[in-house]
């Protein structure tokens, strides 16, 4: 609509990355304009979010741990001669996964995304896979007999590049717009 007042602005003239709905009431700023209301109408905006980057890498790598976290529990679940109360330690160790990862995704330095998460991913490996296996004895504990410090040690590297590996889907989602 040209000319017309800015409370009766079209919302779909706002230049975007991101399409949302925007619903009657809705303070809606356009990068170059005064802010306004939307119309009494619902359209569907394209609206650019400071900093949405940012949520965006928090969702992909907190959505990557849960589906990671799903077929880990599926994995305990078909195997028969571990019993499931043995594997206590790990699933409560596995609550906390996807919220560490989304900030680990946070605090990953700028000059790194969006080409290196999976190094960085992979540090987070070896630090998760050293805590699990060294500090917390969780293969011991859920196998039930001493494990080696060599095997553990295999552990940490397995894990670390498992990791590399879930972090290249991290960066896939991160980096692609999602619409």
């Amino acid at each position: 609509m040209r000319g017309a007042p800015a409370s009766q602005t079209l919302c779909t003239s706002a230049p975007s990355r991101a399409k949302t709905n925007i619903y009657p009431g809705t303070m809606v700023t356009i990068p170059g304009q005064p802010s306004h209301l939307c119309p009494r109408l619902v359209w569907n905006c394209d609206v650019r979010v400071k900093g949405g980057h940012m949520l965006q890498r928090f969702v992909a790598a907190s959505a990557t741990a849960s589906i990671a976290i799903a077929f880990g529990a599926l994995a305990l679940i078909l195997m028969p001669a571990l019993p499931i109360a043995r594997t206590y330690p790990l699933t409560v160790v596995w609550c906390f996964i996807p919220l560490a990862w989304g900030i680990w995704a946070l605090i990953a330095p700028a000059a790194w995304v969006p080409k290196r998460p999976p190094l960085w991913g992979a540090i987070l490996g070896l630090i998760a896979g050293s805590l699990g296996a060294f500090v917390l004895n969780l293969p011991s504990r859920i196998f039930g007999e001493a494990v080696s410090i060599p095997v553990r040690a295999v552990a940490v590297v397995v894990m670390a590049a498992v990791y590399y590996l879930l972090w290249m889907v991290v960066r896939r989602i991160s980096v692609n717009k999602v619409a």
